[in-house]
């Protein structure tokens, strides 16, 4: 296929990696000419210096042929701009763009045919709220993926302290068997590993697949089943935004915010969720909110150390499950599962 790349940020870079390797015929254009140049030295791509939203650099590029426009630039006013040009002068057939702001989001006929013609809508920050919702929402997962519509679940589990009640992993599956579930492979140290199906094997991970519907249900097979009541956010960003009106009629929801004016202003919008001005890092502060009784940590402010160093912490001082947002992937290698149990990366996800 025919594919055009609009954005060579982390995102762009690593689609374009990733579709070049399969074969296709790649075309990437961002105005930043060092990241062009970049990524142009790793892979075979035709790299376009300019703004991706102007019909010159559409044609350029080749969109009355294309099969394709992923448009992923740092402003969704360009991503929007280029799929509406790629549809009305080159008549593109697949477009695909990822919007930020909330603001556009909320318009639910914005993005239409009759409108801004974008086929694929994808946000970051919904994206992160939707998957740290569905961990919180059943307890015991590190992991999810979604198919066919939402039906189809792949969940990933740590191994639980307790002893699982079952001595070989055959006998673990005959009971997963029993709702349709069925085990994928098993993980130590982020490794798959090979056992005898008679034995238990020393295993840190486990994967397996099932019927949405039936995810708790499996859990509890593998594992003794927790609620999760109680739930504590550091940062008062898009993302909590999001995820705070998802989860606070069914938890109990308290933010740490360290800016006093964003702090106030979720106070206002949010009478549901107890908000704190503090810092998040912060161990006293930590403890004075009792996150010794936290069901689940979220560290998602801006800043990838500030939510590594309050996720430890939290850890540390008795948080059941910490999650981590970050920005630079590499960070996840170098923790231990025991010190943060789930990272998250918008741009992975994304």
């Amino acid at each position: 296929m025919k594919i055009i790349i609009i954005g060579a940020g982390q995102v762009g870079s690593a689609l374009s990696t990733n579709l070049v390797r399969e074969g296709n015929d790649v075309t990437l254009i961002d105005t930043r000419q060092d990241l062009l140049e970049k990524i142009s030295e790793k892979i075979d791509l035709k790299a376009i210096h300019g703004n991706g939203a102007f019909p010159s650099m559409l044609e350029t590029a080749g969109a009355k042929n294309a099969d394709v426009l992923i448009a992923v630039s740092h402003s969704d006013e360009i991503n929007m701009v280029s799929c509406q040009v790629s549809y009305s002068i080159f008549n593109l057939p697949l477009k695909i763009a990822r919007i930020r702001e909330t603001e556009y989001l909320t318009h639910d006929n914005l993005f239409s045919y009759d409108s801004i013609p974008i086929d694929v809508l994808i946000s970051p920050e919904i994206l992160v709220s939707n998957n740290i919702e569905n961990l919180i929402r059943h307890p015991g997962t590190i992991k999810q993926c979604f198919f066919a519509n939402g039906k189809i679940s792949i969940i990933g589990v740590q191994r639980a302290k307790e002893i699982e009640n079952f001595d070989s992993v055959v006998e673990m599956q005959d009971e997963l068997s029993k709702v349709n579930s069925h085990i994928l492979f098993l993980k130590k140290d982020g490794k798959i590993i090979k056992y005898q199906d008679e034995e238990i094997p020393d295993y840190d991970e486990l994967l397996f697949i099932c019927e949405s519907s039936k995810i708790d249900e499996s859990i509890s097979i593998i594992q003794q089943r927790k609620e999760n009541k109680r739930i504590m956010i550091a940062g008062g960003e898009k993302i909590t935004k999001h995820l705070a009106e998802k989860i606070k009629s069914d938890f109990q929801v308290k933010l740490i915010e360290s800016e006093e004016i964003k702090a106030e202003e979720f106070s206002k919008n949010m009478e549901d969720i107890t908000v704190i001005n503090g810092d998040p890092a912060n161990e006293d502060i930590l403890l004075q909110e009792n996150i010794e009784h936290m069901d689940v940590f979220c560290a998602l402010t801006k800043d990838d150390e500030n939510n590594i160093i309050s996720s430890i912490l939290a850890k540390k001082l008795g948080a059941k499950k910490v999650i981590s947002l970050i920005n630079k992937t590499t960070y996840s290698e170098l923790f231990e599962k025991k010190e943060i149990d789930v990272f998250m990366s918008a741009e992975t996800l994304t």
